[in-house]
C-alpha cells in the first residue's frame, strides 16, 4: 500500500479559505497601525511647533504675530510673513529663516526663491495624502489659531493668541502678544492645528474649496452663509498651500467657529477682506485633529467636541471655560 502524499482538494480549499480569513484579518490591522504611527508623527510635528513657540517667546519677549502687516524698518514694507513662518530658527531651520528678507513682501524678488518653496517636514501631516502644490509653493498642515470670530484681524479680548495686527506704515508696529496676555491659561488655549490641504486646482472636493462669500452674509461668530455655494464667487482650492504668507485661506489662521472636521460648513472667506473668514480644523485622523496648546503640549480633540467647549479652547482671553468634551 503507498502512504498518500499532498493535499485533497477540500484541504486545499480549507487551507486556502483560512489564508483568506487571516489576510482580511491583517489587512485593516496594518492599517490602523499605519495610521496610528502617521497620529503619532502629527503630534510630534505640532510638539516640535509648541515648543518652537516657546523658544521664540524666550527670546522676544514675545510670540510672533499671525501677519507681519508692518516693515521692520524704515523704508521697509510689510512682509505678511506667518507666524510659522517666524518659527523656522527654532525648529533647525534657521538657514532657510535667514534667507528671508521680512523688511519686503515675502514673496518679493529680493528674497530667496528657496524660502516660498522649501517643504519644511514639521509642517507636513504624514496622513495628509495631497501631493499637489501652487506655485510650486512649500505647504503646510498646521495653522495658527486666530480665535473664535471670523475677523482674524480683531485685536481685542476674545480673539485667539494670533491674529493679524492692522496694516501699518510704521516700522515695528506688528507685534505678537505676550504669554501673560493668554488669562484663559496657556493650557486651556490653543496655538495650532490641522487642517487639510486643498487641491490647488480645480473644484473638487468642495469640501476642501475656500468659497468667497459676500461681506453682508458673513457672520463673524457663526459660519452662517459657508453652508451654501450658492451666489458664491469661483473658490480658491489652495487652503494649506503656502507655509510663509499669512492669510485665513493660507496659512495663517483657522478659526474656532466651526467645530473639528464639521461636515455641514465649507471653508470660507469675506471676499471685500481675506483676512475675514471661517476656516475649520479638519484632518484625516479617525474621530479628530491635533492641537498644540499655548503651553506646548498636544492633545487629540474629537470631532464630538461641544461648540462652547472648542469656541472656549479658541479664545485666550474670554473668561470662558472647558467643559470637558474636548478630548
Amino acid at each position: 500500500m503507498h502512504s498518500r502524499k499532498g493535499f485533497t482538494l477540500i484541504e486545499l480549499l480549507v487551507v486556502i479559505a483560512i489564508i483568506a480569513i487571516l489576510i482580511g484579518l491583517l489587512v485593516p490591522a496594518v492599517q490602523k497601525v499605519r495610521e496610528a504611527a502617521a497620529r503619532a508623527q502629527c503630534q510630534n510635528n505640532l510638539k516640535q511647533i509648541g515648543l518652537s513657540l516657546h523658544n521664540y517667546h524666550d527670546t522676544n519677549k514675545r510670540f510672533p504675530p499671525g501677519r507681519l502687516s508692518s516693515p521692520l524698518s524704515a523704508g521697509g514694507t510689510a512682509s505678511d510673513a506667518s507666524a510659522i513662518l517666524h518659527l523656522l530658527p527654532y525648529l533647525e531651520q534657521a538657514n532657510l529663516f535667514n534667507k528671508a528678507n521680512l523688511n519686503v513682501s515675502i514673496q518679493n524678488g529680493a528674497n530667496d526663491p528657496s524660502v516660498t518653496t522649501q517643504e519644511v517636514p514639521f509642517f507636513i501631516c504624514p496622513s495628509d495624502g495631497q501631493s499637489n502644490k501652487i506655485v510650486n509653493y512649500g505647504r503646510c498642515n498646521y495653522l495658527a489659531n486666530a480665535g473664535g470670530t471670523a475677523r482674524a484681524n480683531v485685536n481685542g479680548i476674545g480673539s485667539g493668541p494670533f491674529f493679524a495686527p492692522t496694516p501699518s506704515a510704521t516700522p515695528g508696529a506688528a507685534k505678537g502678544i505676550r504669554i501673560t496676555e493668554i488669562t484663559d491659561g496657556s493650557s486651556n488655549t490653543a496655538a495650532f492645528s490641522e487642517v487639510k490641504q486643498g487641491p490647488m486646482s480645480g473644484t473638487t472636493p468642495a469640501e476642501l474649496m475656500v468659497y468667497r462669500i459676500a461681506s453682508a452674509t458673513m457672520v463673524d461668530n457663526l459660519p452662517t452663509g459657508c453652508n451654501t455655494t450658492t451666489g458664491a464667487a469661483a473658490p480658491f482650492s489652495y487652503a494649506g498651500g503656502e507655509y510663509f504668507r499669512g492669510g485665513i485661506l493660507w496659512t495663517a489662521f483657522y478659526t474656532h467657529t466651526v467645530t473639528p472636521n464639521n461636515t455641514t460648513f465649507n471653508y470660507c472667506v469675506d471676499t471685500g477682506d481675506l483676512l475675514r473668514g471661517h476656516m475649520g480644523a479638519k484632518s484625516y485622523h479617525t474621530g479628530g485633529v491635533n492641537v498644540v496648546l499655548c503651553d506646548g503640549s498636544v492633545r487629540f480633540v474629537s470631532n464630538s467636541v461641544t461648540p462652547a467647549s472648542w469656541l472656549a479652547l479658541g479664545t485666550r482671553a474670554g473668561g470662558d471655560l472647558l467643559d470637558g468634551s474636548e478630548q
